[in-house]
């Protein structure tokens, strides 16, 4: 009997098990919710170190079963044997009894596919009844089933008659109340709800938990970083068990969906992204996120902060390498430029383009229409150098204290600062031009540059990563950022600084990208909403959070990256481009091509970059 038939079948009857069939909670294990209770009693006890309550509770409720006399034991048995165990004031057991019903009650939910089922059950009139082997009393489990939408039913309990499934003896009694019934049981434990009611006579259906179908996923997905034990870790736990609720109820694979990924691959990943920040960042007197790459970020920080309640005044700064390159002609040693623009990417009508506002009149006009890119350095350093000596200073000069009276609204007193990485360019130029107080906050490094720009400038680099992940860029910045048009430039009316974006020219081909970002967000939303003010105390280590990111990051699998097909990304200022194909991002990283092969992978994956990397080449000859 196939479940979804179970509704239109002739049984008269219908029973369901209760725990991780029709109701599922937040944990990879139903004891991980006594760790909760665990943090939340500390305060009420003057113990020197970590009081063990999860061990003790799992060890009062062994013992408890071995004295009962009966098949089950009930809550009130377990916490006698508590008491017996430890030396924990009454009260605060009472208090702990009380919290374990009360989180049990608040945090679980219904399995939607079951629930599903039950709904049709109920409309065809079917009779309903709920099995359970557990300790909890009929008024809690009740409230459990009802909160969950199951409000219909008759209820079994083994801690009510003291016979449990695991035995036989609890199918015994639903046998005795009806009999000549047809019955079908459905449930998650093989032995308990499919092999003994059927040695009763009852028929069973198997369904696997949503947990036991994450699990094969997890074991297919954690190659290339060093695996977390589960077993010490509960923060990596509980996120498992709520992407396994949400998108491993009847299925062990990833729906390749936007939705799927953003949920399962990224929304962990920014969820640690954005609690170190807020960890990290509380005693600045601004977190300041860097469009366009820091908007995703800066939304789940925003919700983490709510969450905890924490005092982080963050803000969000329009700017962009094309916006800050002006500022680098400041500097009496041009060829810093070299730093943080590569010549092979640039012609002297990009360059033109740049600075154009502050030449004097008609300086280097002909070389506006100037696209051949530098064939060299030395080409590029003589052409800086002849730019600089173009430059109308004063111009210059007033542009730089315009811009500073627009950074100053981001960049007074102690700032945490937010951008994707990866070399500290932003902060270095912030900090020697305007002498701003700047801390920098990273995925990665990249290359030592970031390093040595933080000796030399006392700048503090925090990465989020000890480590530079494989493939970096364009895919990963185009999951982070908004899309809208980039910020091209500044430009002074009346005194002020306007902000000028590009027109933006593929929402409709990025729409995947968006519904990938709500997704991602919505896991941050899930998170903080379940756990509350519990978050604090499930910590989630960097590198666990990029176990499925970066192992979908770094996959060849065509399929897993179809849904980037449609999607554009622009790097006017690294690139030159204007439209880059995602999906070609996605493998050109990752795959060692000589010349030739890698000239023919572009010239089907990607015509138009093949295209520009032709041209540029042939004008270098």
């Amino acid at each position: 009997m196939k479940l979804d038939k179970i509704a239109d079948s002739d049984f008269d009857i219908v029973s369901f098990d209760i725990f991780d069939t029709l109701i599922i909670r937040p944990f990879y294990t139903p004891t991980d919710l006594f760790y909760l209770i665990e943090n939340k009693i500390q305060k009420k006890l003057s113990s020197i170190d970590i009081y063990p309550f999860h061990d003790l509770r799992i060890m009062a409720e062994e013992n408890a079963r071995k004295k009962c006399f009966s098949e089950e034991v009930t809550l009130d048995n377990i916490y006698e044997e508590f008491k017996s165990i430890s030396t924990i004031p009454a009260n605060v057991l009472e208090y702990a009894q009380s919290m374990e019903q009360d989180l049990e009650i608040e945090l679980c939910s219904k399995r939607n596919s079951l629930h599903k089922i039950y709904s049709e059950c109920r409309k065809k009139n079917k009779k309903i009844i709920f099995v359970s082997d557990m300790y909890l009393n009929e008024e809690v489990i009740l409230r459990i089933l009802n909160k969950a939408g199951y409000v219909e039913g008759e209820l079994f309990l083994s801690s009510t008659y003291g016979k449990t499934k695991n035995s036989g003896a609890l199918y015994d009694t639903i046998l005795k109340k009806f009999p000549h019934k047809k019955i079908v049981h459905i449930g998650d434990n093989y032995d308990s709800d499919y092999i003994i009611p059927r040695k009763k006579g009852i028929q069973s259906i198997h369904i696997k938990k949503t947990i036991s179908n994450f699990k094969k996923f997890e074991i297919k997905n954690s190659t290339g970083i060093p695996m977390t034990n589960l077993n010490n870790y509960f923060g990596i736990r509980c996120a498992y068990a709520l992407i396994a609720n949400s998108f491993f109820d009847k299925t062990s694979e990833v729906d390749n969906t936007p939705e799927a990924l953003g949920y399962v691959y990224f929304g962990l990943h920014l969820y640690a992204i954005a609690y170190w920040l807020i960890e990290h960042t509380q005693y600045y007197k601004s977190l300041v996120f860097c469009a366009r790459d820091g908007f995703l970020p800066m939304k789940a920080s925003k919700i983490i902060k709510n969450t905890l309640n924490k005092n982080v005044n963050i803000k969000y700064f329009m700017s962009s390498r094309d916006c800050l390159f002006p500022l680098l002609f400041s500097s009496n040693n041009i060829e810093i430029i070299l730093n943080n623009a590569d010549y092979t990417k640039f012609s002297p009508a990009d360059i033109y383009d740049f600075v154009k506002d502050f030449l004097h009149k008609n300086e280097l006009a002909v070389y506006q229409d100037d696209k051949n890119i530098f064939k060299s350095k030395t080409d590029f350093i003589f052409f800086l150098k002849q730019v600089s000596n173009s430059l109308d200073k004063k111009r210059l000069n007033t542009y730089i204290k315009h811009c500073k009276t627009y950074f100053d609204t981001f960049f007074s007193g102690s700032v945490a600062f937010f951008d994707i990485g990866y070399s500290l360019r932003t902060e270095t130029i912030l900090k020697n031009i305007y002498k701003y107080n700047i801390d920098s906050f990273s995925i990665c490094n990249i290359k030592d540059i970031a390093l040595r720009r933080e000796e030399l400038y006392d700048i503090k680099n925090h990465t989020f990563y000890d480590f530079t992940p494989l493939n970096i860029g364009g895919l990963r910045e185009a999951l982070f950022s908004k899309v809208m048009g980039s910020c091209v430039r500044y430009t002074v009316k009346n005194g002020h600084i306007k902000i000028v974006f590009g027109k933006l020219k593929f929402k409709e081909e990025n729409e995947n990208i968006i519904k990938i970002q709500r997704s991602a967000l919505q896991f941050v939303q899930d998170f903080c909403s379940t756990f509350k003010d519990n978050i604090q105390f499930l910590k989630i280590r960097n590198i666990d959070s990029g176990i499925f990111f970066e192992n979908f990051m770094n996959s060849n699998d065509k399929k897993v990256f179809s849904v980037f097909k449609k999607c554009k990304f622009e790097d006017i200022f690294s690139s030159k481009r204007e439209s880059m194909s995602l999906y070609s991002l996605c493998f050109t990283k990752k795959i060692h091509f000589d010349k030739i092969k890698k000239a023919l992978y572009y010239l089907v994956c990607d015509p138009r970059l093949f295209l520009k990397k032709f041209f540029n080449f042939v004008k270098r000859m």
